[in-house]
């Protein structure tokens, strides 16, 4: 039987180092919804910002290898490093109101819209006359 072997692990760690999670966008009339594949990913990983000028969503993380100490990698599929996702926004938000969560390997971004008004912008959930100025 012919043995076969296969490339080193840092080759293959270099060529797979630049990788970005699958990303949803969604929308309801209240906010914008943001679903980031990342299993296996610890959620001490990831960070989430709002870029306020460039009304985007800026996802960073990263994964660790998970077989790094073996001896011997016979396939290696799964994309490992560091990792970001700018996601731009198509309306103005209340960045102060965004939450996040992950669960199974899922991260629910919610992103509140801000609704336009005569007088600057309203928050959706909010029963004031006139909302809050912008």
């Amino acid at each position: 039987m012919a043995e076969v072997r296969f490339w080193a692990f840092r080759e293959v760690f270099r060529a797979s180092s630049h990788w970005q999670p699958a990303v949803d966008l969604g929308e309801d009339k209240d906010a914008y919804h943001v679903i980031v594949e990342l299993a296996g990913i610890d959620k001490d990983q990831v960070s989430v910002e709002y870029l306020t000028e460039e009304r985007t969503l800026r996802i960073r993380g990263l994964r660790k290898p998970i077989l790094s100490g073996t001896n011997q990698l016979l396939i290696l599929e799964l994309n490992y490093g560091p990792f970001q996702r700018d996601i731009p926004l198509p309306g103005p938000v209340n960045d102060d109101e965004i939450t996040a969560q992950i669960k199974n390997g899922i991260l629910h971004i919610v992103v509140p819209k801000r609704i336009p008004t005569r007088k600057g912008y309203q928050d959706p959930s909010s029963k004031e006359e006139g909302g809050r100025g912008q």
